[in-house]
């Protein structure tokens, strides 16, 4: 007779095998669940979804999900992850009671699981303000970036968007690097944030929503009083509360072995960050994206500090950030891929393309990718074939490098 260790053993690597489950996903799966149904689960292909669907799978939802994760747009780290299917089963179930129908956005909604206040979106869900946001696709390319502003103000969008627009504030990058989840479920925050955009710049705004909740933040004193209180101890303000979310993470001392060649041009350089630097948990802050703490691309931040052979590569004008870049290897170390190029504010391209060719030039690697998945930064030559991983060390996995150029290939520069 096998004994229950090996039984429960024999299920992990089922679990492994058909499903490529994580062991902290494994986790939480054998927690959640009868074993005799997970057994049962792990022989199907999208056996989370199965299991919290007791094997009732709506055919129309199975097929919106099956098409995303064809698309690489609902990838291994969500359909494998609990609280994830849960958000989709949520919103499946809530959008078929209040409406007795999915909307055509629901696909939309299901890669953006991760990012919704589940209970009110439905609640929420206002079809002019949709529609009024679906066609901004002039100023925002984007589908996801569309949705969310219609998520996060609703009937206040029309106002919004005027008030970016006449302030000449950049749309994407206003939605892009917002650190909260849609919608909003702060109506106090939510008058603030539209009282002030606009007038005020973009990541000053996304800063006073990610200390909005402590306890000390000046909430009802002055733009420049709150202003003070986050730019203080900046670097370490933003570690201290990576510490305290992950704190089985955040242990020192982080490596990095990715090959750097440092460029310098007059007073700017372009570099990989040391791996301890704590300046990496604020790119997202300095570059107006949603590489932080709490927002989308926030498996990307802990993947580059994490993974040895993942890191952050940064342009810079004397101390002043150009852009950045989460950079990784492929888990077969061939190709270094640029996972995209954020600017910070409001730069163009042109600001670090005679440095990025230095660095591409002088790197020792061979082969380098730049993902192009929401990039304003358009060179090289396309590449024709399947993504190659990186070995993940991090629960979740984000990536815009779906979509992909070749800077060198073989040796040859190709920017």
């Amino acid at each position: 007779m096998m004994l229950k260790e090996e039984i429960d053993m024999a299920i992990i690597e089922m679990g492994k095998k058909t499903n490529h489950f994580t062991d902290e996903q494994l986790r939480d799966v054998m927690h959640a669940f009868d074993k005799e149904k997970v057994k049962l689960a792990f022989q199907k292909e999208f056996a989370l979804l199965n299991l919290v669907f007791d094997f009732n799978v709506p055919f129309e939802l199975m097929e919106i999900v099956q098409d995303l994760y064809e698309k690489k747009e609902f990838n291994r780290g969500h359909k494998n992850d609990y609280f994830t299917i849960c958000q989709v089963k949520g919103l499946y179930e809530s959008f078929k009671t209040r409406f007795g129908r999915l909307p055509k956005i629901f696909p939309y909604l299901v890669s953006m699981a991760q990012e919704l206040n589940n209970e009110l979106v439905v609640e929420k869900f206002n079809v002019k303000s949709m529609k009024f946001a679906l066609n901004l696709e002039e100023d925002l390319p984007s589908h996801y970036h569309r949705i969310a502003y219609s998520l996060l103000f609703g009937q206040k969008i029309y106002d919004v968007v005027c008030k970016l627009k006449k302030h000449n504030r950049s749309l994407k990058n206003f939605i892009a690097g917002m650190p909260c989840k849609y919608p909003l479920a702060d109506p106090e925050l939510e008058k603030w944030i539209v009282s002030h955009i606009g007038s005020t710049k973009n990541e000053i705004i996304h800063e006073v929503i990610t200390f909005w909740n402590d306890k000390n933040f000046p909430k009802n004193s002055s733009l420049y009083i709150q202003q003070n209180y986050f730019k203080l101890q900046r670097k370490e303000r933003e570690w201290a509360r990576c510490e305290n979310k992950y704190p089985k993470a955040f242990r020192l001392p982080f490596e990095c072995h990715i090959k750097d060649n440092r460029i310098e041009v007059a007073q700017e350089q372009a570099y990989i960050l040391d791996p301890n630097d704590k300046k990496q948990v604020i790119l997202g802050h300095l570059s107006v994206c949603c590489q932080k703490l709490g927002s989308s691309a926030e498996p990307s931040m802990m993947e580059g500090l994490l993974n040895p052979y993942s890191g952050f590569l940064v342009f810079e004008r004397s101390s002043k950030l150009l852009a950045q870049s989460w950079v990784w290897l492929t888990e077969d170390h061939s190709t270094l891929v640029l996972d995209n190029i954020e600017l910070a504010d409001q730069r163009k391209p042109e600001d670090i393309i005679v440095l990025l060719k230095r660095w591409v030039i002088e790197s020792p690697y061979a082969y380098i990718q730049m993902g192009v998945g929401f990039n304003d930064v358009s060179i090289g030559e396309a590449v024709n074939e399947e993504v190659k991983w990186y070995k993940q060390y991090w629960k979740y996995q984000y990536t815009d490098a779906i979509d992909r150029v070749w800077l060198k290939k073989d040796n040859t520069v190709l920017i």
